[in-house]
């Protein structure tokens, strides 16, 4: 089986097995440490309207020609969007691993069938919902008052609500995972899992009874359901 411990722990595992004393100011710290010998440190905010204009037209000289261009696009209208990456489909296909739907021995294995697994959804499924599993409230919690201390030492000025209406929205989308012991309990999913036994391999095909089975032998204290995100290496 390829490397588990890249699966086994999401983010929010890993900030709600932290231990208090975890120091999230690095950043904060490295800038103070800067500016103590440098006046001219800058730190841009990407969550800001036009970072690129901040960035090529305030803070960096000589800049002439980029910060027309970007200034023109901005007065366009014209935004860029990171789309992002999901972890949905590599969650899935190594859910069904542990759960001895499929066996995928190599990590090369996995990645195969994670994107048999996003063409599926897509066009066959349409894109239908995934049954997802969002943070606790006392793990939104922490999240938000690390996060809220962060950025009010490094932007003093920031709009607090405008803050906090954004994480609550991120507290139900992009901090949510896919839920992926209820996902192998649907048929559709189920069964298109097992059809490909043919070609990446199985192990006697079954549904969990319940997520300790799951895991296995995976250490129970710090372990969470497989496939709900990944751990910062």
């Amino acid at each position: 089986m390829t490397s588990s411990h890249k699966w086994d722990e999401s983010i929010v595992d890993f900030v709600r097995n932290i231990p208090p004393e975890y120091n999230f100011m690095f950043t904060i710290e490295l800038v103070q440490r800067l500016r103590r010998r440098f006046d001219n440190i800058v730190v841009l905010n990407f969550h800001d309207r036009s970072p690129d204009v901040s960035l090529f037209c305030n803070e960096l000289i000589n800049m002439t020609h980029t910060c027309d261009a970007v200034r023109s696009q901005d007065n366009q209208g014209a935004q860029v969007h990171n789309k992002g990456s999901t972890f949905d489909y590599t969650n899935i296909a190594y859910g069904a691993a542990k759960a001895g739907l499929i066996d995928l021995p190599t990590h090369e294995q996995l990645i195969q069938v994670a994107e048999e697994l996003k063409t599926y959804h897509r066009q066959v499924l349409n894109g239908t919902e995934l049954a997802r599993a969002c943070p606790s409230t006392d793990v939104l919690d922490r999240i938000w008052e690390e996060s809220l201390a962060y950025e009010q030492l490094l932007y003093p000025d920031s709009d607090k609500s405008l803050m906090r209406r954004n994480f609550d929205e991120m507290a139900q989308t992009k901090l949510c995972v896919v839920d992926v012991e209820n996902v192998l309990k649907e048929k559709q999913w189920r069964d298109y899992v097992i059809s490909r036994k043919s070609e990446a391999g199985t192990k006697e095909a079954r549904l969990p009874n319940s997520i300790t089975e799951v895991i296995g032998d995976v250490d129970k204290k710090n372990a969470s359901f497989p496939g709900t995100g990944t751990k910062p290496a």
